[in-house]
This record gives structure tokens, sequence and C-alpha cells, in this order.
């Protein structure tokens, strides 16, 4: 085989090598906003559920699909804070040092929600749409902030 046909075939297997790498990121970047849309989506129906717990005027007690079907589907960490955004009232998927102190735990709690914050605004949770009962503070699942992390590697 001559130089010139060597050559040829080098530079397309390289050009195939960096087109395929460049589509591979950019899918798996697609994938990371699909699933981030997805965790949006459910942190949302989260507080909606809230929002129905604390509207319903009924008391009808038929709140089984919100914690048999909702909440075991949220797998990335979440934060729900009072109104005046001081207190915790759950957290989920979250890891923090429980040994410490009530104070220090709603501290380290609080900033975390903050830095959440900055990732996703936080939902308001309301009563009929006047009165703001709680935010709900979320973050990114692990499998999202890997995806994001994969073009770096």
């Amino acid at each position: 085989m001559n130089k010139f046909g060597s050559q040829n075939i080098k530079l397309a297997l390289i050009v195939s090598g960096v087109l395929i790498a460049f589509v591979v990121l950019y899918y798996t970047q697609i994938l990371a906003q699909k699933i981030q849309k997805r965790e949006r989506d459910i942190a949302g129906l989260y507080a909606k559920s809230m929002e129905y717990l604390a509207n319903d005027n009924n008391s009808s007690g038929e709140y089984g699909f919100i914690f048999d079907q909702i909440i075991p589907q949220i797998d990335f960490p979440i934060i729900a804070t009072d109104r005046e955004q001081k207190e915790v009232i759950l957290t989920k998927n979250v890891s923090y040092d429980t040994t410490l102190s009530e104070e220090k735990k709603t501290e380290i709690l609080l900033k975390k929600a903050r830095d959440m914050d900055e990732i996703n605004p936080p939902i308001v949770v309301s009563y009929k749409d006047s009165v703001i009962l709680n935010y709900v503070h979320y973050g990114q699942s692990s499998l999202v902030t890997e995806l994001k992390l994969l073009p770096c590697i």
C-alpha cells in the first residue's frame, strides 16, 4: 500500500474517533438534562402533594398514593424548610452527622438547602395559593452529577 493511502486511513480513523467522542459526550449531556427534568417534576409533584395535604378540608385520609407512589420515587437530596427558611421540616437522601446537636444539624442542613438553591430554585408550598407554608429545596442525584462530570474525565 502506498504512503498516501495509509495516511488517509489514519486521518479517517482519527476524525471518526473524535466525532464519536463528541457524539457520546453530547448524548450524555442530553441524558443528564432529561434526568434533571424528571427530578424537577418529582420535586414539584412532592410539593403539590404537600399543598394538597395542607388544603384538604375533608381530612379524607386518602394519602396512601402520596406516601406509596411519590415519596419512594425521590432518589435525589431534598430538604423541606419552614416559610422563614430557618427550620428544617424534613430531609430525604441528605447525608449529615446525626450525632451533632439539633442546632448544629439545622445549621448544616440550611446551608445544604442554600447550596441546593444554586442548582435548582426552591419550590414554594402554599395554602390556598396565598399563604406560604414552606419551601422544598432539592439537589441533583448522584447519577446526574456523574453524567455532568463525564466530559471532564
